[in-house]
């Protein structure tokens, strides 16, 4: 099948709570888990990028190690050498500083790009260059926003639910942006549409001590449907073929990345993939395009 496609990235939904609580949005026509353990690190940016490219990126030297040097060399370079002085003395105390820096506008939310080399490798980038009109909403590795409710999530660890609340919701309202800019791109009937969403991933760690967080999770779980349902519709309506997908789940017992994400599409299909780095090129054969 040949057509439009619409990617929508849930970061860490998982499979099992998905099917738990019986979250029918998610579970389109055809739908499963995929396996991401083959990697060293199980992390937004390093798995996202693998997504992109069909490759297993850190043995192409995109791995932790490349990604924590992007992200320390945010800092201006006297605060590069402090940050470095409290990670050798201090290893396991928080300061803060980063985000104390991002409230003065001093450095922006720390994200990790893609080197060159393996940004033309991606399937954005080949779509682009093959004249199609492509939009991309936040990807991780590809053009992830600076924004610094991101960034405020470790804090919010050991906070009443109340607080935990009241710093999802804003969270939800900067998805609500990202939906927002995703139907404008519907409308504009786009060859290639891909959105990434921080949750629930970023609820996920904050959200379980107990049974009133995890019923909280549950809530957020809804919320998020309810927020892709109007660009499912619309995505319907003008035939896109829709896949939503995750990174990664979300072990609540072990409080841990699970080794499977979660996908699903709007198609009847028998292909399933195995790995990640499946789907890369289904979505080059989704959109006739040849790596």
């Amino acid at each position: 099948m040949v057509g439009k496609v619409l990617i929508i990235g849930l970061d860490g939904l998982d499979v099992n709570l998905v099917n738990r609580w019986k979250i029918n949005t998610f579970k389109q026509i055809s739908w499963g888990s995929h396996f991401v353990g083959f990697l060293n690190t199980i992390h937004t940016l390093i798995v996202w990028p693998c997504f992109l490219t069909g490759l297993n990126v850190e043995k192409f030297g995109f791995n932790s190690d490349a990604v924590r040097k992007q992200l320390e060399d945010i800092f201006p370079n006297i605060i590069k050498y402090l940050y470095k002085a409290r990670k050798a003395l201090l290893k396991n105390v928080k300061l803060g500083l980063r985000e104390f820096l991002m409230r003065l506008h001093i450095i922006r939310y720390p994200t990790a790009k893609l080197p060159k080399e393996l940004l033309e490798k991606t399937f954005l980038e080949i779509a682009k260059n093959s004249g199609l009109k492509v939009t991309a909403i936040d990807v991780p590795g590809y053009n992830e926003k600076s924004d610094i409710i991101k960034s405020l999530n470790l804090k919010y660890i050991t906070k009443p639910l109340e607080e935990k609340i009241k710093y999802l919701d804003k969270l939800l309202n900067y998805c609500k942006k990202s939906i927002d800019e995703t139907y404008s791109a519907l409308l504009n009937d786009n060859d290639l549409i891909f959105v990434w969403l921080p949750l629930p991933d970023r609820a996920h760690h904050i959200l379980f001590k107990g049974v009133r967080e995890i019923v909280y999770l549950r809530i957020i779980y809804s919320k998020i449907s309810n927020l892709v349902k109007p660009i499912l519709r619309e995505a319907y309506k003008r035939n896109y073929i829709t896949l939503i997908i995750s990174d990664h789940g979300f072990d609540i017992k072990n409080y841990d990345h699970s080794k499977y994400g979660f996908w699903s599409l709007n198609i009847e299909t028998s292909w399933r993939p195995d790995t990640i780095l499946d789907f890369y090129p289904k979505i080059l054969e989704w959109l006739s395009l040849r790596n």
